[in-house]
């Protein structure tokens, strides 16, 4: 399930860096606290199974009227986040957080929440086609390299789809304690788009150094995993704002 956050800034103009996902996060973690502080110390600290899922994603800001500067960018006006997860208490906590106070801080920069929706699910079938609302990241342990390397689709798009369904199965069985009844599943980036646009984004993350796409992409195989992508997260690092994606 999805939730859509309508924000409007304190100040007429706000100015946000590029690299804000961390800030976000940290707003999230910060807003589930007003309702349920141990609900949100365990999903941090603990998460959920070995790899310590969070079972959340997020959208970039999307904002209607935005101005770039040379280090990030102004929001005028009103603008909105989508935060989207399987998990019932976590929404339950997020809705609550928000109307608590009706503030959502960003870094440094105060928002009043004007409102917060549930959006339903679409009904999701396999060949669905997405847009990404927030870049799309996968990665291996590479000969050579001392850091994890982020798959480049482009040179291994048969090794990108496998990692993308590799890491949905995890989750899921972490999620449900089983896996899905068909696993199979293969992940297309538009590779027209990708040769006109690029399509690649180099986020700064606290320390880290990340390469996600940014491209409308087609899901074939289980639609059960491929409507749970939606819900969790497409690839990895989704709670730290990467992996969302919306229906086209």
């Amino acid at each position: 399930m999805r939730i859509e956050v309508l924000l409007k800034p304190r100040e007429k103009a706000v100015f946000l860096p590029f690299n804000y996902q961390y800030q976000i996060t940290s707003a999230i973690y910060e807003t589930i606290a007003k309702s349920s502080p141990e609900f949100a110390r365990k999903l941090h600290d603990e998460g959920f199974g070995e790899r310590r899922f969070k079972f959340f994603t997020f959208s970039q800001i999307l904002a209607k009227r935005k101005k770039l500067a040379p280090d990030g960018f102004w929001i005028i006006g009103e603008c909105s986040l989508k935060i989207s997860s399987p998990l019932y208490e976590f929404l339950l906590h997020l809705l609550n957080g928000l109307f608590k106070d009706h503030k959502f801080i960003i870094g440094r920069e105060e928002f009043t929440v004007k409102g917060a929706f549930i959006r339903e699910n679409p009904e999701i079938k396999p060949g669905q086609t997405f847009v990404c609302l927030s870049p799309i990241v996968v990665s291996t342990l590479k000969e050579g390299y001392t850091k994890p390397y982020y798959i480049r689709y482009t040179e291994e798009p048969e090794l990108f789809s496998e990692k993308i369904r590799q890491n949905l199965l995890r989750k899921f069985a972490t999620y449900y304690g089983r896996l899905p009844v068909d696993d199979r599943l293969f992940f297309f980036f538009d590779e027209e788009y990708l040769q006109k646009n690029k399509g690649t984004k180099l986020i700064h993350y606290r320390d880290q150094k990340i390469l996600g796409y940014l491209a409308p992409f087609t899901v074939e195989g289980s639609a059960e995993l491929i409507a749970f992508g939606y819900d969790v997260g497409f690839g990895e690092k989704n709670s730290m704002g990467f992996g969302c994606a919306e229906v086209k």
